[in-house]
């Protein structure tokens, strides 16, 4: 199944980058309550992405950013798929290469595999049975990756390129010298598992297709994600598709 999803996210990465290459000229741009850009290219691959993971598993439902069952409807799944077709919309559509597309799979509202794929780099980020991986399709490398295998000398805080929220986060007074890497999407779990980030902090409510394939990717190489008052994120789907901010580090 692992090969399948590899398959299936990698041929949804060519379908975004179709688009992004602008031989699709007719984009379609509309606004979610918060504020966030929303287009017909989020609609397309996740459609293409939701029909692919019915092929593979025709009984296990789906849960999409895109397209919102009503809450009470999933209470009573034991397990199902989370993804988001396109996290980083906003830098899909400003041409920075950052997007990414999460599938997860969650079973008794623990994520149990996870995977990230960032298009224009052709770079996998997954996870399954506790071991996390990258491969990066353009030189054909598979790395076994775990946060104590990196060699950092300097403390890196990765924040959202729209949200500067380190100066009001308590936790930042704390560390006097540190390098900012502002970058988009959920690129930002990969380089924490890879060790490449030591700390990555979000201060607004997150969906739950925002964190879930990375939480596995992160805690398999050695990471911790948990919320701002040190408690796990909640996949169980009882009360709600949000969770209030979180963390992620090493």
């Amino acid at each position: 199944m692992l090969n399948k999803l590899k398959d299936l996210i990698k041929e949804a990465g060519e379908q975004l980058m179709y688009f992004y290459n602008y031989k699709y000229k007719n984009i379609t741009i509309q606004y979610k309550n918060n504020g966030s850009p929303v287009t017909n290219i989020d609609s397309i691959v996740n459609k293409f992405i939701m029909q692919k993971l019915y092929d593979i598993k025709p009984n296990i439902p789906i849960l999409s950013e895109e397209c919102l069952p009503e809450i009470s409807i999933c209470k009573k799944w034991e397990q199902y798929w989370l993804i988001d077709p396109l996290d980083g919309t906003k830098e899909f559509l400003q041409g920075i290469p950052e997007f990414s597309i999460n599938i997860c799979l969650v079973k008794h509202a623990n994520p149990v595999l996870g995977l990230i794929y960032i298009p224009f780099y052709k770079i996998l980020y997954y996870s399954y049975l506790g071991i996390s991986w990258k491969e990066v399709y353009e030189n054909k490398k598979k790395i076994y990756i775990n946060k104590s295998s990196s060699c950092k000398n300097t403390y890196t805080i990765a924040v959202s390129r729209y949200h500067n929220i380190i100066k009001k986060y308590q936790y930042m007074k704390n560390i006097k010298s540190y390098f900012t890497l502002k970058m988009g999407s959920s690129w930002k779990f990969g380089l924490i598992a890879e060790g490449k980030v030591s700390y990555y902090p979000r201060l607004g409510n997150t969906g739950i297709w925002d964190t879930a394939a990375g939480e596995v990717i992160i805690k398999s190489s050695g990471g911790k994600i948990l919320d701002l008052f040190n408690k796990k994120l909640d996949y169980s789907l009882n009360n709600s598709f949000i969770n209030n901010g979180f963390h992620a580090f090493i």
